[in-house]
């Protein structure tokens, strides 16, 4: 039986007291209460490890770059292909494809995460200052 809303509100707003035994720092034993705010049997994420992913320095860079300094392209990319997290590497295919390099082949994550820092090269050396017309003290006034 799935609990109900109202099962949930108590444990989102009540939390439960889990005690653990610890040393102080005289050497005695004691009680220490630690807060809990979910029940793991209730809650509907669960951590999987082996479904974690960890992105590189790279892709980290390289995504930073395309969303900050190339606006029109991040535009091209989203209005193409959209926004998702399956849809990294069609970005890197259409970042590619804009500096006419050619992809063949599968790819490693190794692969991946170099691809990224040539194309985060390509992408700083393309970037277009933006300038603004600011107005000078005489139009100020």
């Amino acid at each position: 039986m799935p609990p109900t809303k109202e099962d949930l509100d108590k444990l989102r707003h009540a939390p439960t007291v889990k005690e653990t035994k610890v040393t102080n720092m005289w050497g005695e034993e004691e009680y220490q209460q630690n807060p809990q705010y979910s029940d793991p049997k209730i809650t509907h994420h669960k951590y999987n490890p082996k479904q974690f992913k960890m992105f590189g320095e790279n892709k980290i860079a390289f995504a930073r770059e395309l969303a900050t300094n190339h606006p029109e392209l991040n535009e091209m990319i989203i209005t193409k292909h959209g926004v998702g997290e399956n849809n990294f590497e069609l970005c890197l295919c259409e970042v590619a494809a804009y500096f006419e390099i050619v992809l063949d082949g599968q790819y490693t994550e190794e692969d991946l995460e170099r691809l990224c820092g040539i194309l985060l090269q390509k992408l700083v050396q393309s970037r277009t200052p933006v300038l603004f017309n600011l107005p000078t003290p005489k139009e100020i006034q």
